[in-house]
């Protein structure tokens, strides 16, 4: 379980502010949302040192988690003190947090820090990813229909999520940053034309055109 200060102590559940504060002293400013109660985190503890027999399956396949779990989760996986023996060790056989198949719909988890987390075959619709680190994270056969990606860092995510499609060759559910990309590309076109007009200048027809077609071609080259 987390373990704070002495001097420090978990506020009231209420207190937005004083949690904000209470995440900053445990060098955990990405947290926003209150200490998830004992019965929850013994729940999730029981699916995050799943045993090795057990290696094969998804510890989170199907169940719901929402951002007060996954900052649990995050916190925990990597305090080295929690873990001991076999236990902590299986757990490090892996890059990341597994989330595999799990139950993210529609959470916020906005700004989080989800490097090398494994979000294979994950639920991720409409979820806001707004300014998440995705690096190296496994997002191959993620469900991210309308999920909300901008300025999401996802270096080396889709390259992993394209890698493990070519042994198959089926390529239908690499993740979708096309939105994330054309909004950005609109906001900068967007910046450029009000520069251009304060000059009395004329952008040229492909910057005019910027983030209105398709943003890359797919891998079968359409």
């Amino acid at each position: 379980m987390s373990k704070a200060p002495p001097s420090l102590q978990p506020p009231n559940m209420g207190d937005d502010r004083a949690w904000h504060a209470y995440w900053q002293a445990q060098a955990q400013p990405w947290r926003t949302e209150p200490e998830i109660d004992i019965e929850r985190q013994q729940y999730l503890d029981e699916h995050l040192t799943i045993k090795e027999r057990e290696w094969e399956h998804y510890p989170f396949k199907d169940i719901v988690l929402d951002r007060a779990d996954v900052e649990w989760l995050l916190a925990n996986y990597n305090d080295e003190r929690r873990f001991a023996g076999q236990s902590y060790q299986l757990l490090q056989k892996r890059n990341g947090l597994d989330l595999r198949g799990a139950d993210l719909r529609k959470a916020d988890l906005h700004d989080l820090p989800l490097k090398g987390v494994d979000l294979y075959d994950a639920h991720l619709e409409e979820t806001d990813l707004r300014e998440v680190h995705l690096e190296r994270a496994n997002l191959s056969a993620a469900y991210l229909q309308d999920a909300y990606l901008y300025n999401a860092h996802l270096e080396d995510a889709y390259l992993s999520a394209l890698s493990a499609a070519l042994p198959s060759g089926d390529f239908d559910h690499l993740p979708d940053t096309q939105a994330s990309q054309r909004a950005a590309i609109i906001e900068w076109r967007t910046d450029l034309t009000v520069l251009a007009s304060r000059l009395g200048v004329r952008l040229p027809a492909d910057l005019q055109q910027a983030g209105r077609g398709e943003i890359a071609p797919s891998p079968g080259g359409s």
